[in-house]
Parts: C-alpha cells; sequence; structure tokens
C-alpha cells in the first residue's frame, strides 16, 4: 500500500483527525465550535489537547465550504453512524468513517488525510464495497460515496 510509507506523525495526526470527526454528528452553531467541542477532553496532556485543538481548526476550514457540508446538518429523519462496522455478505467487518442515513438516501463519507496523499484507485474501491455493503442494509435507497482529502480540500464523489 502507498500509504505505507507515511511517518508516524501524519498517521498520528490522521487518527486524532478521525477521533474528532467520531465526535460530530452535526453541525448546529459553527463549525470551529462544534469541532472544538468534539475535540475538547480527547487529548492526555496539555500538548496533545493543544495537538486536538490545531486539527479542529483545520477540519473545520476544510470542511465548512465543502461538498461534505450538508451531510453534517441535522435534518428530519437523518441518522448519521460515525465509525460504525458494517459485515458484507462473507462476514468481513469493514468500519464506516461516516454513514449519513436518510429517509430517502444514504451517503458515506471516507476521510483521508496527510499533504502528500494522492487519490489511489484503491481509494475508490473501498468505497464502492462500502457503497455495496451499505445497500445491502439499506435497500430501496441510493447510496453514494464521498472520498474527503480533508488536508488538501478535495472531494470526490464515488457512485
Amino acid at each position: 500500500n502507498p500509504r505505507d510509507s507515511l511517518n508516524y506523525a501524519n498517521r498520528r495526526r490522521g487518527e486524532l483527525a478521525h477521533r474528532i470527526l467520531a465526535g460530530l454528528e452535526f453541525v448546529r452553531t459553527s463549525w470551529e465550535d462544534e469541532l472544538g467541542a468534539a475535540a475538547k477532553g480527547l487529548g492526555s496532556g496539555e500538548s496533545e489537547e493543544s495537538a486536538y485543538a490545531d486539527i479542529a481548526r483545520s477540519l473545520a476550514r476544510s470542511l465548512e465550504k465543502s461538498p461534505a457540508a450538508a451531510l453534517f446538518e441535522a435534518r428530519e429523519g437523518r441518522r448519521v453512524l460515525r465509525e460504525w462496522t458494517f459485515c458484507d455478505a462473507g462476514g468481513r467487518a469493514f468500519r464506516m468513517d461516516r454513514v449519513v442515513v436518510d429517509p430517502d438516501a444514504v451517503h458515506i463519507v471516507d476521510y483521508k488525510t496527510g499533504a502528500e496523499t494522492a487519490l489511489l484507485e484503491s481509494d475508490r474501491e473501498q468505497v464502492r464495497s462500502y457503497i455495496k455493503i451499505v445497500r445491502d442494509v439499506f435497500p430501496g435507497r441510493p447510496v453514494r460515496g464521498l472520498l474527503a482529502f480533508l488536508d488538501l480540500r478535495k472531494w470526490e464523489t464515488v457512485e
């Protein structure tokens, strides 16, 4: 995997970003306030708390005007599954970053971090496999995926 060469600091930053985003169901006030609240208390010690706060601010700048922003709005009948594990027909488990379940559609958001992150066909394939699994769980609803390259502020829809 080309991402295996990412250094420890970049991998750790990605883990912290995923933890913050896992704590965010909806944005009801401002992105910075909500992500800051999601980051609060995750760190152990002052330097880690500061790292979480910095990442939260970066995530806010990245997401607030992104194609993913609408998937963080509270809507009637909307459920949000964060870091949720689904099983495919073969019994293999897949943890998905964010699955937004609306009465008429389902959206999967897969987060990627790192400035050097290149879009890989394996990323698209990963999301396509998620779509297939989620279609089986929510039959009759259209399912779309969104690759969210948070640090690059790039977005790609996968169907």
